[in-house]
């Protein structure tokens, strides 16, 4: 199963265009918005931003919806009048006035951050049809294909991410994270929130997100996951400051599954490695794909390497970091995480990687791994405890094995990979979801198999789908696509039953047979034409991800400079005001 953006449920509602992020460029600053802050204590303020449009209105048509929203941003934000009911205010730049709706008598929601999720879909579904004061002109989803609700923060400014680590709802946290959302604000962090309430499963959670140890930490007062994440940590650094190579190679290849390991003063392996010159085991760290830390600017440590390193450690960065068909499993394994309650990490982890093995000896199914693991930004979930994968995404039903968002995160619900009997079903749902994020990488087109603009090939596959829907009642997993799907949908998830049914049916090669003959233009489209440009977009998928990669760097640069420049200002003032003070004092004097 794929869905187009995040989404977010309720009970069997879902709105596949809705987002959940946090990177909110415009605030709106007007009066009434500060008074309203002000005066209530609960409030939660949105930000509604609608791009990408797709297809073209009439002009009168978009003349009424500019009457009525900005193609910019609307604000929303919604305020507990009493425990019982709540009101949702909104604005947009081309209205003057705010309109209030009423939204739902329910209980007290600030405490339980699946309520939240719910007062935001309730809003996305408003957009949808053309509610909240739409109702003249024709509804925003009509041209837009992606739409995005901000939640920005409550009363204290903390956003969604410090209030569910702070309230320890640890799926709700898994959640976010995997919404990109920041973890810190106001001089908080969501990790000394956790700590301070002795959330630590969701302390664990941030740390293995790649986030700082909260400077407040007693590693000692911490439960055994937690110390035993700090002495993975520990012992790297300790093998790096005895510049053994060879044990930091150990510990790296018994914990693919870490991609950062910091030290008690929150400086990441790459920085120690690079501030000291350590080539041999930087060199290692970069090929396992160990990242510097998310608030660690790379173009500082340059700085401080002499011109005549500086070609070795291009050197290292050009040989080491291209993902290449041999190591790709590595990249797929480093990427992959465990959901949260699994037990007997280890284990599961060789299960894991005994998953992708499985897949990566079928050629048509490694060129997907290969086309995942250029992307870099990916991340996918296994959840060994469960049949479904509602646990580890809580918007979700308990109907659905396999979820592919198509910003890169994949979860899969695993247990079928502990029953021998059960195994390939799930290495089908894994194949499956991978192929969807690698239809969407290579094309562009919302997973479909052909890029937007190649409308012959469109043609030849609607050919290939009505053939396989004449057949389908032969195969169950052919089947489900048209009782299941709506028929935009169709194509892309019929491209994907082809590495589904190739693992499905490894242990079965007679039925494997007879499916491919059945549908055969099917299997001979994705062998003759998917494949081939697959192994073409290879080299341009790595080359954004590189690119992607550098604007990040550049990013943190920008903000390092600013923050350093704000503090050069503040040490200025302060010398000026001390100066000022002396020249006074000096001055009364007779």
């Amino acid at each position: 199963m794929v869905t187009i953006q995040r989404t977010l449920t309720v009970a069997t509602t879902t709105i596949d265009h809705f987002v959940l992020v946090e990177n909110v460029n415009d605030y709106f600053e007007s009066a009434e918005v500060l008074e309203l802050l002000n005066n209530h204590q609960n409030v939660l303020l949105f930000e509604l931003q609608i791009h990408e449009i797709s297809n073209k209105p009439n002009q009168t048509e978009l003349n009424e919806l500019a009457k009525k929203c900005s193609k910019n941003s609307i604000v929303l934000f919604l305020i507990t009048k009493n425990v019982k009911r709540f009101h949702l205010f909104w604005k947009s730049n081309k209205i003057e006035h705010f309109l209030e709706l009423k939204l739902y008598d329910s209980c007290e929601c600030f405490n339980d951050l699946r309520m939240l999720m719910f007062i935001a879909d309730f809003v996305a579904s408003s957009l949808r049809f053309g509610h909240l004061g739409l109702h003249s002109a024709v509804p925003i989803t009509k041209y837009s294909t992606k739409i995005e609700l901000h939640l920005l923060a409550d009363h204290r400014n903390f956003n969604l991410l410090l209030i569910a680590s702070e309230l320890g709802d640890l799926y709700i946290v898994n959640f976010l994270l995997d919404a990109s959302f920041t973890a810190e604000c106001q001089g908080m962090n969501a990790q000394t929130l956790a700590y301070n309430k002795r959330h630590f499963d969701v302390l664990l959670a941030l740390l293995n997100a790649n986030l700082r140890y909260p400077q407040s930490i007693e590693i000692q007062d911490c439960p055994d996951n937690i110390k035993e994440f700090a002495n993975i940590s520990s012992s790297l650094n300790e093998a790096m400051l005895k510049r053994d190579s060879l044990k930091v190679l150990e510990i790296l290849n018994k914990n693919p599954q870490m991609r950062h390991f910091y030290d008690l003063c929150n400086q990441s392996a790459p920085a120690f490695a690079l501030k000291n010159k350590l080539w041999d085991i930087y060199s290692i760290l970069v090929s396992k794909n160990v990242v510097f830390g998310l608030y660690e600017d790379f173009s500082e440590f340059k700085k401080m390497i002499k011109k005549k390193d500086r070609k070795k450690l291009r050197e290292i960065h050009y040989t080491e970091s291209k993902f290449l068909p041999d190591n790709h499993m590595h990249v797929l394994v480093s990427n992959s995480r465990l959901a949260p309650g699994t037990t007997q990490h280890d284990q599961k982890y060789k299960i894991t990687k005994n998953a992708f093995e499985i897949l990566d000896q079928n050629p048509c199914i490694q060129i997907i791994l290969m086309v995942v693991a250029a992307s870099r930004n990916f991340r996918i979930v296994f959840d060994f405890n469960q049949n479904s994968v509602e646990h580890i995404d809580p918007t979700t039903d308990g109907q659905i094995q396999g979820l592919c968002y198509l910003f890169g995160r994949i979860y899969i619900a695993a247990k079928q990979l502990l029953n021998p009997n059960k195994k390939f079903e799930a290495l089908g749902i894994l194949a499956h979801e991978l192929c969807h994020y690698a239809m969407n990488l290579v094309y562009k087109n919302l997973a479909n198999p052909y890029s937007f603009s190649d409308s012959g090939t469109e043609q030849d596959f609607e050919v290939i789908s009505r053939f396989c829907k004449e057949n389908c009642e032969r195969e169950d997993i052919i089947k489900v696509i048209y009782s299941g799907y709506p028929a935009q949908e169709q194509h892309l998830e019929l491209i994907v039953r082809v590495p589904h049914l190739m693992m499905h049916y490894a242990n079965n090669l007679q039925r494997l047979e007879e499916v491919r003959w059945i549908f055969k233009k099917l299997f001979d489209f994705f062998s003759a034409k998917t494949v081939p440009e697959m192994k073409e977009a290879l080299s341009r998928i790595q080359a954004e991800a590189e690119a992607q990669d550098m604007k990040n760097r550049r990013k943190i640069r920008n903000l390092t400079f600013i923050s350093i420049l704000f503090s050069i200002l503040a040490i200025i003032g302060i010398v000026v005001t001390f100066v000022v003070h002396i020249l006074m004092f000096t001055c009364k004097k007779p």
